[in-house]
């Protein structure tokens, strides 16, 4: 089962199930994971990327868990502090990221066992940030005359330059897995 608040998203999902030949396995529903959903208990739940529907790691665990069976396997992408942030850097966020050792405490408040973890490097890092910015400039090649592309353009152009300016280095990502009590 999947639960995505984007629509387009949902199509590219079942698209992709059906090309794998597993649309009769996968339940895909278009909602909104930070609000109260009765989706029943799983053996496995991730959130990779989407931190944010709880606020933050400890509210997302804490979402995850009411779907997560005794002893489920929890999955979470999440953003990490790899080197002190600046100051500026540290303003720009609204949700502070832990380093490792804070993401580990987190974890454990919440009553979850942190058993393994992949992390990103900064190859990793730049492939996902640089493909961002080829998708919008295709996006952008593409919509010349959109309303919106001017705004859309800056976000990009300010994106990047945070990105190569604060965040390479600073932030890390990497999915973190826990067993729930």
């Amino acid at each position: 089962m999947g639960v995505d608040i984007y629509p387009p998203l949902i199509a590219d999902a079942r698209a992709r199930a059906v090309e794998l030949g597993v649309a009769d396995r996968v339940e895909l529903i278009e909602g909104d994971a930070a609000k109260p959903l009765d989706l029943g208990r799983f053996s496995v739940v991730s959130c990779l990327g989407a931190s944010w529907i709880g606020g933050d790691l400890a509210g997302t665990l804490q979402t995850m868990l009411r779907h997560a069976e005794p002893r489920a396997w929890l999955l979470v992408g999440e953003v990490y502090r790899a080197l002190p942030p600046s100051a500026e850097l540290a303003a720009r966020y609204e949700q502070s990221f832990a380093d490792l050792a804070g993401t580990l405490d987190v974890f454990g408040s919440a009553g979850v066992d942190l058993v393994e973890m992949v992390l990103t490097n900064d190859d990793d890092w730049d492939r996902y940030a640089a493909s961002q910015w080829l998708n919008v400039a295709n996006w952008l090649d593409n919509n010349p005359d959109h309303p919106d592309a001017a705004t859309v353009r800056a976000e990009r152009d300010d994106s990047r330059r945070r990105y190569l300016t604060d965040e390479r280095g600073t932030l890390g990502w990497g999915v973190f897995v826990g067993r729930a009590g």
